[in-house]
């Protein structure tokens, strides 16, 4: 894994070049989930998901990782009110995608 000033650096060049700055947000948001830095990681996950809506629309894989990623930080951080939407979300566009699997 890349090292946080490493990926920091990166996606401040990311937005200064008008790039897809999504997937360098989602592995920053996971490197600091793993180093139990969840508060930090919360806002990553949330622009990562929000680009990727814009960008890629809501039933994109992509974007459903998105979803289960700022999920499971919610419900690792124990905010189970705010988890619940987005694992039924999730739920529900891989049924609609994938059927009763």
């Amino acid at each position: 894994a890349l090292s946080l000033e490493l990926l920091s650096a990166r996606l401040q060049a990311e937005r200064l070049n008008g790039k897809d700055i999504s997937l360098t947000l989602d592995t920053l948001a996971q490197d600091l989930q793993a180093q139990g830095k969840h508060d930090e990681a919360e806002p990553l996950y949330r622009e990562a998901l929000e680009v990727r809506r814009e960008t890629l629309g809501n039933r994109h894989p992509n974007t459903l990782a998105s979803i289960n990623n700022l999920g499971m930080l919610l419900y690792m951080k124990g905010d189970l009110a705010a988890a619940e939407p987005l694992s039924r979300e999730a739920l529900e566009v891989r049924r609609e995608t994938l059927g009763n699997r």
